[in-house]
């Protein structure tokens, strides 16, 4: 498919995600709450997530007895979220993730939030290298019936043939990896059918798209691999369309 693709009036993206891998040396995790007060202008609630590790006794004595134990307890995150939770960013060390499960907006309006997200930490990110860029764009389909998945999705598993299986597939799950040639950058793709009710089927196609770079961050060199991943993103998603299923997106 060329680089044009179908215009959809009803996206079926139910989450959208931007995530930087980086390192740079003596950039501790703690080091990104001085930027605190600038994020929850945007995200004002923020969770943190911890790891104990605890140092147990190996032995123990028979019967009742009391037990003293040494934990070693460590932030291992910092998650912001918008006042909907609709919006999160999270802040792990060495990585920066940014999710958006509002009603997708396109393509602009997902990258603009996201690269908003690194200007706010841009200061302590100068001059550290990029090891690895990803999208990730979960897209739910859903039906009253679906006897035959190869009528709705080019690739898939399907058992409605002659000689398929004996009895109908109630839900399914696969999942591939693509490897672009010439380039870095290798997609998972994972589809599966997940039955809500009598009347509603759900088919889920997440498409991951990752980048392995080593780049100096900058945020033009970040924009252009983002616009490299969605053309790949892109083709992955309308190749496994059939054009019925364009249609119920419009």
């Amino acid at each position: 498919m060329n680089s044009q693709w179908p215009n959809l009036k009803l996206p079926p993206v139910i989450m959208a995600i931007f995530q930087l891998k980086y390192h740079k040396e003596g950039v501790e995790l703690n080091d990104f709450i001085q930027y605190d007060e600038i994020i929850k202008r945007e995200y004002p609630n923020r969770h943190d997530n911890y790891l104990a590790n605890i140092d147990m006794p190996k032995t123990f004595a028979p019967g009742i007895s009391t037990i003293t134990g040494k934990a070693d307890t460590k932030i291992t995150s910092y998650i912001y979220f918008s006042p909907d939770q609709k919006q999160k960013l999270m802040i792990e060390e060495g990585s920066i993730t940014y999710t958006d499960e509002n009603k997708y907006a396109g393509w602009e309006d997902f990258t603009t939030k996201a690269l908003k997200t690194l200007d706010m930490l841009q200061e302590l990110l100068n001059q550290s290298t990029i090891k690895r860029i990803s999208i990730r764009f979960i897209n739910k389909f859903s039906f009253e019936s679906l006897n035959d998945p190869l009528e709705y999705f080019t690739t898939t598993v399907s058992s409605n043939q002659a000689n398929g299986l004996a009895y109908p597939l109630s839900d399914y799950a696969f999942k591939l990896k693509i490897t672009v040639p010439d380039t870095n950058i290798y997609a998972y793709i994972n589809q599966a059918i997940n039955p809500v009710n009598n009347n509603q089927i759900d088919y889920i196609f997440d498409i991951d798209v990752l980048d392995l770079t080593n780049l100096i961050f900058d945020r033009t060199l970040i924009s252009e691999s983002l616009e490299e991943l969605r053309k790949i993103k892109n083709t992955l998603f309308f190749d496994n369309l059939t054009k019925k299923t364009i249609e119920l997106c419009n």
